[in-house]
């Protein structure tokens, strides 16, 4: 009769330490999605220091051209760079399609991104800039921070 109340206690415990865990990963899940809601907001008002913060001291940044920025502090400088010519006014819009935790410290997203109102050097517009990528997420000290992020290609112009 012990053993039957031990392994009921055990089986409790247990189904309350999940339930937990889903909860505090649904939160997380909350958490990042109105992160980009916020990286969106910063970009379309070119808050370049907000857009930096987003990201690790040591977060490595590959655009779709396959150029590497490694770096808070180098995000920053490229973000003020492309803010001052092409991204200037520009608008993004970011949507996510999955989101998975490796562990409850880190998150892999997946998501598609549009970027309009670009223009070239002469001041033309451009297409809108379309792509899907990857973001690894790290949760650092009860806050979540980009690491890492890996384009997967553009997708092509839908006008």
């Amino acid at each position: 009769m012990r053993t039957i109340w031990l392994l009921g206690v055990m089986l409790s415990v247990a189904v309350a330490a999940h339930a937990g865990d889903a909860a505090k990963q649904k939160a997380d899940e909350a958490a990042i999605r109105e992160l980009y809601v916020e990286y969106d907001a910063a970009w379309n008002k070119g808050n370049v220091a907000a857009l930096a913060m987003a990201w690790t001291d040591d977060a490595q940044h590959v655009e779709p051209d396959g150029r590497v920025v490694e770096g808070r502090a180098a995000l920053k400088a490229t973000f003020e760079q492309r803010f001052a010519t092409d991204l200037k006014d520009t608008r993004s819009q970011q949507t996510i399609t999955g989101i998975h935790f490796a562990t409850p410290d880190v998150a892999v997203v997946d998501a598609a991104y549009e970027v309009t109102g670009v223009h070239d050097a002469q001041g033309q517009s451009l297409p809108p800039l379309q792509g899907r990528y990857v973001d690894i997420w790290v949760k650092r000290k009860d806050a979540w921070y980009i690491a890492a992020d890996r384009p997967l290609g553009r997708a092509p112009a839908t006008h």
